[in-house]
């Protein structure tokens, strides 16, 4: 199991143009982070060499972290379900390596 904060992660726009990346409870919208304490996961400002729409798509893609590696842990989980974890055609070999990787750069796959 993986010691990040469990997702929902959302963006939430700050003084500044500063973006906040933050973990809320399934049940409240409370701002969590790994230790309960209320910190944010995450703070992206603007540092003078990005413009403000790259800083916004880069903190949505933070945010949306948890739920990439839950769609790509199930991915994974059905096709090698489905006895296609080895096949070599249309792909699969490459894509499966790619999501591998990135499920390995979270915890070991």
């Amino acid at each position: 199991m993986s010691k990040f904060t469990p997702g929902p992660w959302v963006v939430f726009n700050s003084a500044h143009d500063e973006q906040e990346i933050v973990g809320v409870t399934s049940q409240a919208d409370e701002h969590i982070d790994s230790d309960g304490d209320g910190a944010d996961i995450c703070e992206m400002a603007n540092a003078g060499y990005l413009g403000q729409e790259q800083v916004e798509a880069n903190a949505r893609l933070i945010a949306a972290a948890p739920d990439l590696y839950e769609a790509l842990k199930a991915l994974l989980h059905e096709v090698n379900e489905a006895g296609l974890g080895t096949a070599k055609d249309y792909g699969w070999p490459n894509a499966l390596n790619k999501t591998r990787a990135a499920l390995s750069k979270v915890s070991h796959v």
